[in-house]
């Protein structure tokens, strides 16, 4: 079965665990994809490993700006009901000190 399938298989029985699974780096992270009152909520569960700052215990840049990445394209893959992942978006997350 092709990517392509596997997409539009998972898109049309609304299996977003399968979709995830299309992304390597989504699969990866544990992204889950939960829908509650016609919303869609992109969820990434805590794991040590995404600690980027031991003593300040705050998620490392990479792995938050990589999940909010991801579930933009999941959330135009979804909506706009397409057979491939979209071009990633270009953004800078700029944090504070």
């Amino acid at each position: 079965m092709s990517a392509y399938t596997r997409i539009e298989t998972a898109l049309q029985k609304r299996d977003y665990a399968a979709l995830i699974k299309q992304i390597p780096y989504a699969h990866y992270l544990g992204m889950r994809v939960e829908t509650a009152k016609n919303t869609r909520r992109y969820r990434l569960p805590f794991r040590e490993d995404y600690v980027g700052n031991v003593r300040l215990g705050a998620l490392h840049g990479g792995v938050v700006a990589g999940m909010l990445e991801i579930a933009a394209q999941l959330e135009v893959l979804i909506s706009q009901n397409q057979r491939r992942v979209p071009s990633p978006v270009d953004f800078t997350v700029d944090y504070l000190r």
